[in-house]
């Protein structure tokens, strides 16, 4: 009974930590419209050279890249750094480990590992 009960604070959380605050999108609009643009691809790059050619941070297009299944390193592999542990919760023999990985103008990603295998990904502000 108390492992469900953990459970579903977890998953509590994260639908609290999923929803957008009228502030935090106030703060968001003003930021997009003081950026400045970014340059976009040449039309000769193909998309497997954006795939591979792509730098790590927390960005829109490495939290695509973020897939089922993968393991913690990948994923630190993708985004270029360690996250930052929330949480680590242990059911039985079950593993869930919490990370959050944060970028520029309030961005983050937010991740779920089950024994070391991505199970949720949650996102804010990406560009």
């Amino acid at each position: 009974m108390k492992n469900s009960l953990n459970l579903v604070l977890v998953i509590l959380f994260l639908v609290v930590l999923g929803c957008s605050c009228p502030k935090m999108d106030e703060l968001t609009k003003k930021i997009e419209n003081s950026s400045t643009p970014r340059p976009t691809p040449s039309s000769s790059e193909s998309p497997d050279d954006s795939i591979t050619t792509s730098k790590p941070g927390v960005t829109l297009d490495n939290y695509n890249k973020l897939k089922d299944d993968m393991s913690y390193s990948k994923v630190v592999e993708i985004l270029g750094s360690e996250g930052k542990e929330i949480s680590t919760y242990k059911v039985g023999k079950t593993k869930i480990v919490s990370y959050q990985w944060e970028g520029s103008g309030y961005a983050y990603i937010f991740a779920n590992f089950t024994d070391d295998k991505l199970t949720f990904k949650s996102n804010a502000n990406l560009k």
